[in-house]
């Protein structure tokens, strides 16, 4: 289920932005995660183990991982990245594939992520 939607990402959604905007490459991205009931614990875990990494990947300018205080298991991480290369990366990468597959059973419903190119 993670590759597929690993894959939709890489093909379909990131692509659109490969032409620079008035502020070059650079992208903003949230990812919107959701745990099944029981499990909030175990997400915010592997959450958190992937936010020092992230931050130290080439291209990363800021990652912050949030909870939803009004919608109990709802996380969201905002990320901002010097160019979608350095996404894509990060997404392939060993350490966040194994993190989101472990994740991948305990979730309810898909991930949903979705990027934006600054404008401003």
């Amino acid at each position: 289920m993670f590759g597929a939607m690993l894959e939709k990402l890489l093909s379909d959604g990131v692509h659109v932005f490969e032409q620079d905007g008035p502020n070059g490459s650079r992208i903003s991205v949230i990812a919107e995660i959701r745990a099944k009931a029981g499990h909030e614990e175990e997400i915010r875990v592997i959450l958190h183990e992937l936010v020092g990494p992230s931050r130290t990947q080439e291209g990363c300018e800021m990652y912050l991982l949030l909870e939803d205080k009004g919608k109990p298991r709802s996380f969201s991480t905002y990320e901002e990245w010097q160019s979608v290369g350095a996404l894509e990366k990060r997404l392939v990468g060993a350490g966040a594939k194994a993190a989101l597959e472990k994740a991948q059973p305990i979730l309810a419903g898909e991930m949903k992520l979705t990027i934006f190119r600054r404008l401003l």
